[in-house]
C-alpha cells in the first residue's frame, strides 16, 4: 500500500529535488536537493534521515519507530537549532530528509507552528502549497502540537 501510494505521488509532475521555500529563509527538499546547496556559505543545511550520510551543518533524525515522545523530543531540539539560525544569522536553512516528503515536512509544519504561530493545518497547507508531495505525519507526534515559543500578553480587561 505505502509502495502504491509512493510510486503515484512520483508520476506527479515533481521533482523532488526542488529546493522548497516554505517560509522566507526556510525550504524542505530531498537529500539530492541538499546536496545541491551543500556548499553554498549562506544556506544552513539540516538532515533529519538517520540513513542519509550527506554533508550537512547539523543532523538529528526524526525517528517515527521511537514513538511520539522521542519525535517530539526531536523536532523542538531541530527547529530550535532552525530558529537561531534564521535568528542569529543570515543564513537561509534547508531541511532534508531521504525523499523530502515526511520527516523534513514534519520538521518544517513543527517549526512554523512553534516560531510562526501558524495552526498545524496551516503549516501543512502552506508547505502543500510549495511542496505538493509533502505528506501529513501528525500521526508521528500523536497528534501534538509544538508550544508556541512567541510571547503572547492578553489585552488587559476593561
Amino acid at each position: 500500500m505505502r509502495q502504491a501510494l509512493f510510486d503515484t505521488l512520483l508520476t506527479e509532475d515533481f521533482d523532488l529535488d526542488t529546493i522548497s521555500w516554505v517560509a522566507p529563509r526556510l525550504a524542505v527538499t530531498n537529500m539530492y536537493g541538499a546536496l545541491s546547496v551543500n556548499m553554498h556559505d549562506d544556506i544552513y543545511v539540516v538532515n533529519t534521515a538517520a540513513e542519509v550520510a550527506t554533508l550537512c551543518d547539523f543532523k538529528l533524525p526524526v525517528e517515527p519507530h521511537e514513538g511520539p515522545d522521542a519525535v517530539v523530543e526531536a523536532l523542538d531540539v531541530l527547529t530550535n537549532v532552525i530558529h537561531e539560525q534564521i535568528e542569529a544569522t543570515d543564513n537561509n536553512v534547508v531541511v532534508h530528509c531521504f525523499v523530502g516528503m515526511e520527516r523534513s515536512v514534519l520538521t518544517c509544519a513543527w517549526y512554523l507552528c512553534k516560531y510562526k504561530n501558524m495552526s498545524m493545518e496551516d503549516a501543512y497547507q502552506a508547505i502543500y502549497d510549495v511542496r505538493p508531495v509533502a505528506l501529513d505525519r501528525r500521526l508521528w507526534v500523536g497528534y501534538q502540537v509544538p508550544a508556541c515559543s512567541l510571547s503572547y500578553e492578553p489585552k488587559p480587561s476593561v
